[in-house]
């Protein structure tokens, strides 16, 4: 991969909880109506959260837990558990479905880093949000539907998943 090539990320694992257990939801606090969760891990947390603002957007879905589980790009936990884990809430699993799919899209064909030179040592993500969703904006402390922009990188010597 020559230099600015896109380091495409991975969802690792997805599922969909229809009905949320009475003593789940407490354990959550999760407001009355959020009655559905949707759980998502991928193989980059800073483009699964530009995801999960997407998802806000596209879905009547909130961000009731993110959280990066993070020892390096490719040192993940497990397999399956990614670099981080989101939960979607909503009031139903058509939504929370919908709120999953709008992740997949943006994790698939949005947002990605990219190489900064051709050894393939030196990555960085730079990206501009037009209109922030809850998710972003409530992080951030702007306006919803402020614009954002986003930038990471990671040095020489950091393991990057490809």
């Amino acid at each position: 991969m020559p230099a600015l090539d896109l380091i495409r990320p991975s969802v690792t694992a997805m599922r969909v909880i229809a009905s949320v257990n009475d003593g789940f939801a407490r354990e959550l606090k999760l407001p009355p109506h959020i009655r559905s969760l949707g759980l998502i891990t991928a193989d980059s947390d800073d483009v699964t959260y530009i995801a999960a603002d997407e998802a806000t957007k596209q879905a009547m879905v909130e961000v009731v837990y993110g959280r990066s589980l993070y020892a390096g790009a490719a040192h993940g936990p497990s397999p399956t558990a990614g670099e981080v884990l989101i939960m979607l809430g909503g009031p139903n699993p058509a939504e929370v479905r919908a709120g999953l799919d709008a992740m997949v899209a943006s994790i698939e064909n949005g947002a990605a880093f990219q190489w900064a030179n051709d050894a393939e040592n030196t990555a960085f993500l730079a990206h501009v949000v037009s209109r922030t969703g809850s998710y972003l904006s409530s992080t951030a402390g702007i306006a919803l539907g402020d614009p954002m922009a986003l930038s990471g990188g990671a040095a020489a010597g950091s393991d990057i998943r490809h």
